[in-house]
């Protein structure tokens, strides 16, 4: 899963990598489409873009995550760029 609130260089690089390799890349540019598309995906590798200072809350999104992962989701490693 890539949660970042633009399409720069880094989010394209990600995302032609992990389509390269053939993985399903699910894609949110807010944390609540991030939350939606972890419960609908259950991804195992979650990058969330923390460059933004008025986007996304990394710490916060980490937390949901983290809380979702208690309550029996599987859990994510979870990269913060």
């Amino acid at each position: 899963m890539l949660v970042s609130a633009k399409q720069d260089a880094q989010y394209n690089a990600l995302k032609w990598a992990a389509d390269k390799m053939h993985y399903e890349c699910v894609v949110a540019s807010s944390a609540d489409e991030a939350v939606q598309g972890y419960l609908n995906s259950q991804p195992h590798l979650v990058f969330i873009d923390a460059r933004s200072k008025t986007g996304i809350d990394p710490v916060t999104l980490c937390r949901l995550v983290l809380r979702l992962y208690c309550v029996g989701y599987s859990n994510p490693v979870l990269k913060v760029l």
